[in-house]
């Protein structure tokens, strides 16, 4: 297995990039959605997500081929597995981790492939699921309280630090 090297790993994270790998992968479910494997072809055979011939893809798949399509990263190279074995493999590189983050915080749960598989009712449920994801990833410099729990405590004390700092740093003109 190969591992991404941490610049790789930080510029695909960056927020407008990850919303652009979420949403491709919206796109990419709505062209076709599959259970029980990331990626078919027009036969509804078995296929790498990152294959030519995918037409319909899991949510986890989605997000794999928006991934090879956006930077060339071919999971299944790096993971070094074929399809059936890609399927049930455990997720050991962090930016895949981190790029599903969302994903799993608008379900409340961890297990993608199993809500794709047995839980999610349609194509348009895990279309939605991953625009949301995406639209739930903050800007930079944005703190939504879900990644922060102490946010609503911090935004009501910063308006008084910055307040005497600033007031530390301009004295008040003197008056004649």
């Amino acid at each position: 297995m190969n591992e991404l090297a941490p610049e790789l790993t930080q510029q695909v994270l960056q927020s407008a990039m990850h919303q652009k790998i979420l949403l491709r992968a919206a796109e990419l479910v709505a062209m076709g959605w599959t259970r029980g494997t990331s990626a078919r072809d027009a036969n509804g055979q078995k296929v790498r997500s990152t294959a030519p011939q995918a037409t319909a893809w899991c949510v986890v798949g989605a997000v794999d081929r928006a991934l090879y399509e956006l930077w060339n990263l071919d999971v299944y190279a790096l993971l070094g597995l074929e399809v059936d074995a890609y399927d049930t493999a455990r997720c050991p590189f962090e930016v895949l981790r981190e790029l599903r983050r969302p994903l799993q915080r608008g379900l409340g749960r961890s297990d993608l492939a199993h809500w794709n598989d047995h839980v999610c009712p349609a194509e348009a449920s895990a279309e939605r699921l991953l625009r949301e994801a995406a639209a739930s990833i903050p800007r930079i410099g944005e703190y939504p309280i879900a990644v922060n729990p102490l946010a609503h405590q911090i935004s009501a004390i910063v308006p008084e630090v910055h307040a005497r700092s600033r007031a530390s740093r301009y004295p008040p003109a003197p008056t004649s």
